[in-house]
């Protein structure tokens, strides 16, 4: 056994000394050993091979600069020396130079026309100088190669931003076909289905994003969103809350909670996220407090309705529905009905040329000629002797 062992060792031996120096700072770079690799190459003649390799070491050890250095060395000495120059115009792009990024990547792509990659690091590098060129760039690269994905997830995003809904469908569904579990373009397809309001796929494709283990507070929140708008509130709400965990302080889950419980008519948990949504919002209040005051309404705490309606019309004058639902709770809470008349009288005057409050409208000015005949009725009755 230790004569096996000691003609292990031996041969082993053997085969470091048989190794060049370049082998030998190969092999140290392929275990991570940069430094000990960097001293060997620095040691040896200049050659295009070895600043590549400097340049690999450098960039591996997070010196960006001397990387670059070396891998414009490497072309120099050799111009055809084509690893240095994608890694060089690859660390054009990670560190920002995205216009020499392209130029480099240009060149190589009238070099080598039929490569889709030099193709796409060029749209790449113009996406990040929002230069529109890149799109016509990323046809080229699925003209070259159909299953491009990352291309074909580029250029359907750009469709979905233009509204260009049947070809981002499109697009999406040829990256699909090669790549299923594609989470990037998985998303990209849920949020178009959303936003032509096909629900129900949406709701299919989001919760293929979970099954990925997607599961963002972005993605729980579209999927209640979804659920919400085919009045699925049981499902909007669960996920409304899953997302919740993950971010305890948007006030707009707390608000869409509020939504929900208010459309299954659990008035009383309505209120209680739309509290919470109130503590938490920073901007116009003008929704929670209209909301607030809806909900009050629906359980006849005209008290506190008209509480909550008062602030939604602070907040936005021209809010009718608001200024309406006031004076309607008004005319339930005060028994002197000519404190109804006046937010009835205010709502008309206010929104007498205004054709998106018409039919609410013509239910004040009914009810206002109704009010006027009881307080008629009242100064005329006789005064009991």
């Amino acid at each position: 056994m230790r004569q096996l062992l000691c003609l292990g060792m031996l041969i082993a031996h053997q085969v470091t000394l048989a190794q060049t120096p370049i082998q030998v700072a190969d092999s140290l770079i392929n275990v991570g050993n940069y430094t000990a690799a960097l001293h060997i190459y620095n040691e040896q003649s200049p050659t295009a091979r070895k600043y590549s390799r400097l340049g690999n070491i450098y960039e591996a050890l997070g010196n960006h600069q001397k990387a670059k250095v070396n891998y414009k060395k490497a072309i120099r000495i050799d111009t055809s020396f084509l690893i240095a120059a994608v890694r060089y115009a690859k660390l054009l792009y990670k560190t920002k130079n995205f216009q020499e990024s392209d130029s480099v990547f240009k060149q190589l792509s009238h070099r080598f026309p039929n490569n889709p990659d030099f193709y796409f690091q060029r749209a790449k590098a113009l996406i990040k100088q929002q230069d529109t060129l890149a799109y016509p760039l990323l046809n080229t690269v699925v003209l070259l190669d159909g299953n491009h994905q990352e291309a074909l997830y580029e250029l359907a995003k750009y469709n979905l931003s233009k509204r260009r809904f049947k070809a981002t469908n499109a697009l999406a569904l040829q990256a699909l076909k090669t790549y299923p579990s594609n989470p990037k373009t998985v998303g990209v397809l849920a949020q178009s289905k959303f936003m032509q309001k096909q629900y129900k796929e949406a709701i299919a494709h989001y919760q293929h994003l979970i099954k990925l283990n997607y599961g963002s507070e972005y993605v729980y929140t579209n999927l209640a969103n979804a659920y919400f708008n085919v009045s699925e509130y049981k499902y909007a709400i669960e996920n409304y809350k899953k997302a919740q965990e993950i971010n305890q302080h948007d006030p707009m889950l707390y608000y869409q909670l509020g939504m929900c419980y208010f459309q299954q008519g659990n008035y009383n948990s309505a209120v209680k996220y739309y509290h919470f949504a109130l503590l938490l919002e920073e901007k116009s209040l003008k929704e929670y407090y209209r909301q607030l005051g809806f909900s009050y309404k629906k359980l006849e705490n005209y008290k506190e309705a008209i509480t909550y309606l008062k602030q939604a019309v602070a907040e936005d004058a021209f809010d009718y529905r608001a200024k309406y639902e006031l004076a309607v709770v008004a005319d339930n809470y005060y028994k002197d009905k000519t404190i109804a008349i006046t937010y009835y009288e205010s709502f008309l005057k206010t929104f007498k040329a205004y054709p998106a409050a018409a039919v609410y409208y013509k239910l004040a000015a009914q009810r206002l000629r109704h009010l006027y005949k009881e307080i008629h009725l009242e100064n005329k009755s006789p005064s009991p002797k």
